[in-house]
């Protein structure tokens, strides 16, 4: 069963990136500003479980480095050769010698006086003859390159490889780095734990600082700090910043394609996004897989970025871990975009929060969280998704979650899970469900905070569970209890231990009403809506029970249901007494539907709503008439008597508090609403039986 129960442990910092004054000798070049960050009070409840070997980030292993080559130069041509000098040394003898390269000084890229077309910057040198090109190699089109046959580990040591391409330009080949062998790169001087607790001592300075890291790449198509190119290519990159690189098109943090593997430990993300800001339609993600490449990340931030469609592309097969993604804005499209291009597309999402992400939505559909599209078997353990915003409100899906791969794209949740405040426009939406989708509820799920809000495509079906193993996990506890739809005119209810959502009545007639410090109030006057509001009113303030009024006296069954917009073959009425006087379409015997006179619709009387698809019971609704005391469906001297009664009782006899556990009793005889009954309701409820007032008035 779904628990209350809070977080405890080691506090989930979000934005630490940019506060890096702990690792040492660094600047600050500017200062963003965000307001106040929730994050803070994401505390990780049940840690021994959060961190049960779920984060397996690999160590780089240094045991068989032969020679260390260290990066002193002064100038960007003197840091090249001896670049060129290690990469020699790994191809020699067969290749793959493990060479280790420590920079002592910052590598800067320099004008490429030699590309004539556009300005460039490149890491090779440029005094050189044309024979000595031919030697020079560890470079290609500019950028820092790893050949396939040679393995090479880069102690960044507190440095930089700023690739110093002007803002707004791009070239090819504009990235930093780009390895088709073995490549390893760390930051010696980084600690990542120090920026989580920098971030908590000044949570109010979010300072982007000037440090050691991968930045400045200008790339004209794909990858910016880091790229993984090739079956050959292994890229494990530990304890660093990746910040301030620009792409035309997808990966500009970190790029892995034609079967490449890579891996993220530790790893920061700030600042990376489109060359040419909002104004073209390109990919332009932050981390991006392709064409069967591989990114494991395990620990790391995402934190203010930009892209144009998706911020994380993935295809196939990869795990994230302990990842804190918060407060970047996407153009159009999605924070995280699930691909699933084969059938054993399976995600690993563990121990994630991802928070305050903007979605402009100018153009596409999208959501402002995880997109589950294709194939992808999403399994996500222990998440935070709170308070992503789809700015669009038109025909898009959502702020939280979408499923939008039909009965080919699962989502499985197991352990503590918050995610609420996701909005679209101003609708709230966690999951968002196309046709066919479930939201799959593993062992031991368990969910925290507000309701989760649950909505669904227009060709949802009601005949379709929006769950799959919520009974294993919740029993015959009431979906309503935890979840809700922001979808007018649906309502859920538990059937064949699943969630369903079915049908239900949106009159305009009539109206849902309640007590609140015994004043009957209604939901159009409260702005409140049916399937959306009317759980936690019936269950607080109605005694348990959800009752319709606005019923005029006399009202026969046929122009009741009618009013109520649903098929007559989904709706049970039931007299005060429990008896069926009418049954999905059919009345009982002698029962004349059409005479309002004879047979009307009473207060004390129950409807059931019923689903087309499973028969089941969605809802029942009690019935409330205004004037009718008494439960016969009419006002009259009956109703007038009851009421002077109950106004002038001793505390032996009726008494207006024995109605309190009736709220359908007790709200048809507020007819003053002002708190308590007196001889002031009693008299309107005659002058109407006089035929001198209209009950109608007093609605």
């Amino acid at each position: 069963m779904i628990k209350n129960i809070k977080r405890v442990g080691i506090i989930f910092l979000a934005v630490a990136i940019i506060c890096l004054m702990a690792i040492g000798c660094l600047s600050v070049n500017s200062v963003a500003s965000i307001g106040t960050n929730s994050m803070l009070n994401n505390a990780k409840s049940n840690t021994a479980d959060l961190n049960s070997g779920i984060n397996n980030a690999s160590e780089i292993d240094e045991s068989d480095v032969v020679e260390e080559v260290l990066l002193d130069g002064v100038t960007c041509s003197e840091q090249a050769y001896k670049w060129a000098d290690a990469i020699k040394k790994s191809k020699a003898d067969g290749g793959k010698k493990h060479i280790k390269v420590k920079l002592m000084t910052d590598w800067v890229a320099q004008e490429d006086i030699n590309w004539s077309t556009e300005y460039r910057t490149t890491f090779a040198m440029l005094d050189i003859t044309e024979s000595e090109k031919l030697s020079a190699i560890g470079f290609n089109a500019g950028r820092i390159s790893v050949p396939m046959d040679c393995k090479i580990t880069i102690d960044l040591n507190g440095h930089k490889l700023n690739r110093n391409m002007p803002i707004g330009s791009r070239v090819t080949s504009g990235c930093v780095i780009c390895s088709f062998g073995i490549l390893n790169i760390y930051d010696s001087k980084f600690d990542y734990d120090k920026v989580l607790e920098m971030y908590e001592m000044s949570p109010e300075k979010m300072l982007y600082m000037n440090s050691g890291g991968l930045t400045g790449a200008g790339d004209s198509n794909s990858a910016g700090g880091v790229c993984a190119d090739g079956e050959f290519a292994s890229v494990i990159v530990n304890n660093c910043m990746i910040y301030n690189n620009r792409t035309s098109n997808t990966g500009s943090g970190a790029y892995s394609l034609r079967k490449a593997y890579m891996e993220l430990n530790n790893v920061v993300f700030f600042d990376n996004g489109p060359v040419a800001g909002y104004n073209n339609d390109n990919d332009s993600s932050v981390i991006s897989e392709v064409q069967e490449g591989v990114i494991k990340f395990n620990s790391g931030i995402l934190y203010n970025n930009f892209a144009n469609k998706q911020l994380i592309t993935i295809a196939d097969n990869i795990s994230y871990n302990d990842i804190i993604i918060a407060n970047n804005t996407i153009k159009d499209g999605y924070v995280i975009n699930l691909v699933g291009t084969t059938s054993n597309s399976t995600i690993e999402i563990n121990n994630t929060i991802i928070e305050n992400n903007i979605l402009l939505g100018q153009k596409t559909q999208g959501v402002g969280g995880i997109n589950v599209a294709g194939k992808t078997k999403l399994n996500i353990h222990n998440l935070t998704m709170k308070n992503n915003q789809f700015a669009n409100n038109g025909n898009n899906y959502g702020g939280g979650i979408v499923i939008s791969g039909g009965v080919n794209a699962t989502v499985t949740l197991t352990g503590i899970n918050d995610i609420n405040g996701n909005i679209i426009g101003d609708v709230k939406s966690d999951f968002y469900l196309l046709k066919n989708g479930k939201i799959g509820l593993g062992a031991n799920c368990e969910f925290i905070g507000e309701k989760i809000v649950i909505n669904m495509a227009d060709d949802y079906s009601d005949g379709t569970p929006l769950t799959n193993g919520y009974g294993l996990n919740y029993g015959d506890t009431n979906p309503n209890e935890y979840f809700c739809t922001e979808k007018v005119g649906n309502v859920m209810y538990l059937y064949d231990n699943e969630i369903y959502i079915g049908k239900t009545l949106t009159p305009d007639k009539y109206d849902f009403v309640y007590v609140e410090n015994n004043i009957r109030k209604s939901y159009k006057e409260s702005s409140l809506y049916h399937g959306v509001n009317d759980y936690d009113i019936s269950k607080v303030l109605n005694g348990g029970s959800l009752v319709l009024g606005n019923i005029l006296p006399s009202t026969s069954i046929t122009e009741f249901i009618t009013n109520t917009k649903i098929p007559a073959n989904t709706i049970k009425l039931y007299d005060n007494r429990g008896n069926l006087v009418f049954d999905l379409g059919n009345a009982s015997s002698n029962i004349d539907i059409n005479n309002g006179d004879k047979y009307p619709i009473a207060t004390g009387w129950e409807m059931k709503v019923c689903s087309q698809s499973t028969g089941a019971i969605i809802e029942s609704i009690k019935l409330s008439v205004l004037g009718d005391l008494t439960g016969d469906g009419k006002i009259n001297s009956a109703d007038v008597t009851l009421l002077r009664r109950i106004i002038n009782s001793s505390s032996e006899d009726m008494t207006f508090e024995e109605y309190v556990n009736r709220p359908e009793l007790k709200m048809s005889m507020l007819i003053v609403n002002r708190g308590k009954v007196s001889n002031s309701d009693a008299n309107i409820l005659w002058n109407v039986v006089c035929g001198t007032d209209d009950i109608s008035n007093f609605y």
